[in-house]
């Protein structure tokens, strides 16, 4: 009888201790999976971040190219209006030229 409690009790200890070291495992398998969520989250953050700084960035450009756009159609029409203003002033000379050659000199 004290043999089989003996063995009984060694049973138990075993089976015990074979539980308390799946515990412990698991244990650790769930503190790794809370540490990956915490850097997971932390990373998703920072990505966050970056990507919200890129928007405006963007946006940013956005505004910067259409305000080129307004200055390139701004500097197309001064150009026409020189170009007016330089065949004016080429009928202007072709003019003088003419009453130039006209005028007898003295």
């Amino acid at each position: 009888m004290a043999e089989g409690r003996a063995r009984v009790n060694r049973e138990f200890r075993d089976r015990l201790t074979e539980r308390v070291h799946a515990n412990l495992l698991e244990a650790g398998k769930l503190a790794q999976q809370l540490t990956k969520s915490s850097r997971s989250h932390e990373i998703l953050s920072q990505s966050t971040k970056h990507f919200v700084s890129q928007e405006a960035s963007l946006m940013n450009t956005t505004e910067k190219v259409q305000h080129m756009h307004q200055l390139t159609d701004q500097m197309k029409l001064q150009q026409r209006d020189i170009q007016q203003c330089l065949q004016g002033v080429e009928f202007i000379k072709k003019q003088l030229d003419y009453v130039w050659v006209e005028v007898p000199r003295m």
